[in-house]
């Protein structure tokens, strides 16, 4: 049985069936490039079985959900890992690692998923109006109107925009002071 794929980054993967081997520092030299793309995903909040999937795609066998978490966890306990993980997650800024988009995404998955509960998807539309300006909480803590979903249509970023590196959208401090003073806060903050 060959023992290599040549996969769409047109590097080699020798297939090990030892989960173990995940933690042997020649494994992690010799495919460097792959361990750093998981640690990246991670970083970035991806799950660590779709961040293995992605950045080992030798190993992400359908039906081999255990073995593939197994060598996760061989993996996320080396000591290279945790003090990888914890540099690169230092040298991102709240904004590069929670863009507002990303914040309005995760929160649009939540109201339109049929399977979550209702009390989490009136929540999440709570938080998503707060986000975008829709409605604004002033300083008792009393949610109150805030600008109208046209306004926030108008001023919100084209996906040509998006495209060109618009990374955020664009909520007038006079709709929200609360998200804006947090957002200058966040943007260029660096997490700990």
């Amino acid at each position: 049985m060959d023992k290599t794929l040549k996969n769409d980054d047109d590097f080699e993967v020798e297939y090990y069936p030892d989960p173990a081997v995940f933690e042997n520092e020649n494994m992690r030299i010799l495919h460097q490039e792959q361990f750093d793309k998981f640690v990246e995903f991670r970083v970035r909040g991806i799950s660590s079985n779709v961040a293995f999937a992605k950045a080992f795609p030798r190993y992400a066998r359908p039906g081999d959900f255990r073995a593939a978490m197994e060598r996760v966890t061989y993996l996320e306990g080396t000591d290279w890992y945790i003090e990888e993980f914890e540099k690169r997650l230092a040298a991102k800024t709240a904004h590069e690692l929670w863009p507002a988009n990303t914040a309005i995404n995760r929160l649009l998955q939540r109201i339109e998923d049929p399977a979550e509960k209702g009390a989490v998807r009136v929540m999440a539309i709570k938080e998503l109006n707060v986000l975008t300006g829709v409605t604004v909480i002033d300083e008792k803590g009393n949610t109150r109107a805030g600008r109208s979903l046209e306004d926030f249509y108008k001023s919100a970023p084209t996906n040509e925009a998006l495209a060109k590196g618009a990374a955020d959208v664009a909520i007038p401090a006079a709709a929200n002071p609360a998200a804006a003073k947090a957002r200058e806060a966040a943007n260029g903050t660096k997490l700990h």
